[in-house]
């Protein structure tokens, strides 16, 4: 069931798969259309793997997920001569949907060789 799968990780789960589809369709298509996987389990199960691996989760309420280094380390992918991190106008405004797609490719490749 669908539904259940978008459970753990809510809205943020079906933002980055429609990033990914919207963002990715040559490498999204195969996955849909040929894998024998659920891509919608698999999509929720990689958001939950970020957050864990970025410690999003840690962050009080209220609070910056800049915070976290990894979180500033991923922002600073598109532009390393930035200090500032996430802010807007500085890195890559996409950074956590970048992650999510790089991910998927990866795991989707590990499946399939």
């Amino acid at each position: 069931d669908p539904c259940t799968d978008f459970r753990a990780m809510g809205m943020l789960s079906l933002h980055c798969i429609i990033y990914y589809l919207e963002h990715y369709p040559s490498d999204a298509r195969p996955i849909v259309a040929d894998r024998d996987y659920p891509y919608g389990a698999v999509g929720v199960n990689i958001v939950a793997a970020l957050v864990s691996m970025l410690k999003l989760s840690n962050i009080p309420e209220g609070g910056n997920p800049e915070d976290s280094p990894l979180f500033e380390f991923l922002c600073r992918l598109e532009s390393p001569s930035s200090n500032e991190g996430c802010g807007e106008g500085e890195g890559h405004p996409h950074a956590f949907e970048e992650a999510f797609c790089a991910a998927y490719l990866l795991l989707d490749s590990c499946y399939v060789n």
